[in-house]
Order: structure tokens, then sequence, then C-alpha cells
């Protein structure tokens, strides 16, 4: 069987980004397309007594644990699955720090950390969140565009972290996207005033997975628009750099 398309692209998008291959750990790589993972397997699991979400449509690429630490903590058996929608570039911190970090950490770059903007100030936790759906929402998730060097495709990919986090660390509160209000209800499984988890115990919150959702950029779709030209000036840009180096 071929090679998946999502796990061969999510490889490439890791290594254009330079992605700390130290902590890779390709053994654990799973993939939840709707090739690798069919519509007729689970939607949910029970996981140290509470719903663990499976990340259907995400690639996930394994990241190593201390596993001296997980097996001294059972952190497999006894805590609980949840996800960080974020960026790339916080993605790569996290995993070199071995931890998320919270508000007002200094890294050992020396950057200080700030609440993002358009984010509750004041805040000064870790947020994590038992819903893939949630996770994703452009809110917290970002997304880039990225072309394939293989067969030159565009795609979007949109990035996550899978962790584990310990059950009596764990602040829970309803949403914060004004779904509510709305009538909104976001994920299938997690209750609105369910989906927000925080704490202020870093250690708590170990990471195991990098998620990515990897989606095809359907240039029919969008050659027109502004942002498809964007992507492709940048490539063309891109491309004559590297011819005239």
């Amino acid at each position: 069987m071929a090679e998946c398309e999502h796990i061969r692209v999510g490889r490439e998008f890791l290594e254009s980004v330079s992605w700390p291959s130290a902590f890779r750990q390709e053994a654990h790589d799973r993939c939840y397309c709707e090739r690798c993972y069919p519509p007729h397997l689970k939607d949910t699991m029970d996981v140290a007594n509470y719903t663990y979400v499976i990340p259907r449509g995400w690639t996930r690429f394994a990241i190593s644990v201390d596993e001296g630490f997980f097996n001294h903590h059972d952190v497999w058996d006894k805590w609980l699955n949840c996800y960080h929608g974020t960026s790339i570039e916080n993605a790569k911190s996290c995993v070199e720090h071995r931890q998320l970090l919270l508000p007002n950490d200094t890294t050992m770059h020396g950057k200080k950390l700030e609440i993002r903007e358009g984010h509750i100030k004041g805040e000064h936790y870790v947020f994590t969140t038992p819903s893939i759906t949630y996770a994703a929402l452009d809110y917290y998730a970002h997304t880039y565009h990225f072309q394939s060097p293989y067969n030159s495709q565009i795609y979007t990919i949109k990035v996550v972290l899978q962790c584990k986090q310990k059950p009596d660390s764990i602040i829970v509160q309803p949403e914060t996207v004004d779904a509510r209000r709305q009538g909104i209800k976001i994920c299938s499984y997690i209750p609105n005033d369910k989906l927000e988890w925080k704490t202020q115990h870093r250690s708590t919150v170990t990471i195991y997975g990098l998620l990515l959702e990897v989606k095809q950029y359907h240039v029919h779709n969008h050659s027109n628009s502004f942002q498809y030209q964007q992507i492709r000036n940048t490539q063309s840009m891109c491309k004559s750099v590297s011819l005239d180096s």
C-alpha cells in the first residue's frame, strides 16, 4: 500500500520548519485520516474513566517521553488525554522545554512569555481541552500554507499538541468563544460547559504528540483569491533565491 498522503506531507512540513528530530519517535506515529482510521472505528475511547475524543482527520507525529516519569506516575493509564492548539513555533518551544509554559515564564532563550493578543488578560494558566474540535479553532490553532516538494500541491496545515494531564490538577470551565450565547454546540462528545481545562502546575501536563491536520488547498476554489496569489508569489520568490544562491 502506498504511503498515506497525510503522513508524507506532514513529514515534509516538519522538515521545512526544522522540527527537532531528537524528540521524534516515529514508531508511534499514527494517522487518523479516513483511509488510515476508517469511519467504522470508534470516535471516542474511555481512558482513565474519562472520554478520549479520537482526533479524526489528524495525523500524530509522536514525541519521545520520559519513560521513567511515565512509569512512575502511571501516566498512560491514569492521566487524561487532552489537546492544546498552538503555532508550530510555540509547539517547537514546548517540545524543546519538555512542557507547556505559563505566561510570565522566561524561556531558555531569554524570551518572556505573554498572554496572546485577544485572549483573556490575567489568566496565568496552561490551557488544554479534551476536545480536538475546540483545540482546532482558529482562536488557538494556527493554520499554515505549505507546498509539497513532492508534487507541488498546496496544503493547509493546522497545529495541535496532544498531551496527557494529571486529573486532580485540572480546573474545568466552559468554552470562552461565545458559543453558548450563540446556541452553538462545539463538540459532539464534550459539552460546552466542560471544554476548557486550566492549571498552574506545569509538570502535570506532558506532551506526547504533535498533531497536524493536512488538507489539500484546491486551486480551482482559490485561484483568484488574494491569499492564493500571496502563496504563489512567496513560493516563486523562494525558488528565485534558491536558483540565485
